[in-house]
């Protein structure tokens, strides 16, 4: 069957290579549609950036003479690349047709699993979605780590949509025993937290977005720690003209704790600002006491600084936020 430049798969789809052997086309009786399933219409052969040979994304593959093709029963499809002596194998892809609301849940070119779903609001355009994931990827945003057996995730898409569209990644329970996993994009060089509310479940993260690049599943490598906390009150200083103060924190647990510790200050009215804050913490600001650890019993203090007199909240975390 490899020996053919056309064939027809369960559903009545048309595959052709085209003359020169350098794409694979997939026509749709029902529909009047000619898709690109595979190649860039350039004659060659590239490796994949996951490994030489594969796997890659089929429509970013370039194909060299291509000689035959074929469709297995589960939608597989085998291309025969003549001059380099090899058979491509394209995963199963995810017909992503014209409409509103359309889910596609492409197969994993690895794995042959379907852990992501994709939905998107508006396709003027059809065409073809799939998945690579990985075990290599940019590095984990601050106070984030990847679960056990950490995966990244490549969404390829070749349909022309309208954003938004949202994206589902399922997980296996027990698989980010630090924390919940939150859903994060890469995009401009920077992981991006786009986790919607309510999630996640107990298996699932979903987040929107209105591109597509690799994304990943995090989880806090921070944790909140057993410890009581003292804040005195506020005194002013006329030389500064701003108003000091402490914040003791006390190891009430039975063991060590290990540091660094974040002193996370909640409740502040809007508007005031901690003047000596090491950064932000779900919009609240944090000051890190560098102790590498509290004994069962042992304190450590930090000072804390504002503009104005007012109370606060602090809840304490080890770890970098």
């Amino acid at each position: 069957m490899l020996g053919s430049s056309l064939t027809i798969d369960a559903a009545g789809n048309f595959y052709l290579i085209n003359e020169g052997g350098s794409s694979l086309e997939e026509y749709t009786p029902a529909t009047g549609i000619v898709t690109i399933v595979a190649g860039t219409g350039i004659s060659g052969y590239n490796n994949s950036p996951y490994g030489n040979d594969g796997p890659f994304p089929a429509a970013q593959t370039d194909l060299n003479q291509a000689g035959g093709v074929a469709v297995d029963q589960n939608g597989n499809i085998y291309i025969a690349a003549t001059p380099n002596n090899l058979i491509r194998r394209i995963v199963n892809p995810a017909s992503t047709p014209v409409g509103s609301q359309v889910t596609v849940a492409p197969a994993d070119v690895t794995t042959g699993t379907s852990p992501v779903t994709v939905t998107f609001s508006n396709v003027t355009q059809t065409g073809l979605t799939s998945l690579i994931t990985s075990t290599t990827g940019p590095a984990s945003p601050a106070g984030f780590q990847l679960g056990t057996g950490g995966v990244y995730y490549e969404i390829f898409t070749t349909p022309v949509y309208t954003p938004p569209v949202t994206v589902c990644i399922s997980f296996v329970a027990g698989s980010f025993p630090a924390g919940s996993p939150q859903l994060f994009h890469y995009t401009s060089g920077n992981w991006v937290n786009v986790t919607n509310p309510g999630y996640p479940t107990s298996t699932m993260v979903c987040g929107t977005v209105s591109s597509f690049s690799p994304f990943a599943l995090f989880e806090p490598n921070y944790s909140a720690v057993q410890v009581s906390t003292t804040a005195s009150g506020l005194l002013y200083s006329r030389v500064s003209k701003t108003f000091s103060g402490t914040v003791i924190i006390r190891n009430t647990s039975e063991g060590t704790l290990n540091g660094p510790f974040q002193v996370v200050l909640t409740g502040l009215p809007s508007g005031v600002t901690l003047l000596n804050a090491a950064g932000t913490f779900d919009g609240s600001p944090y000051i890190t006491v560098s102790s590498t650890g509290l004994a069962a019993g042992q304190s450590a203090t930090v000072s804390v600084r504002f503009m104005t007199k007012i109370t606060f909240t602090p809840v304490v975390y080890s770890g970098s936020l």
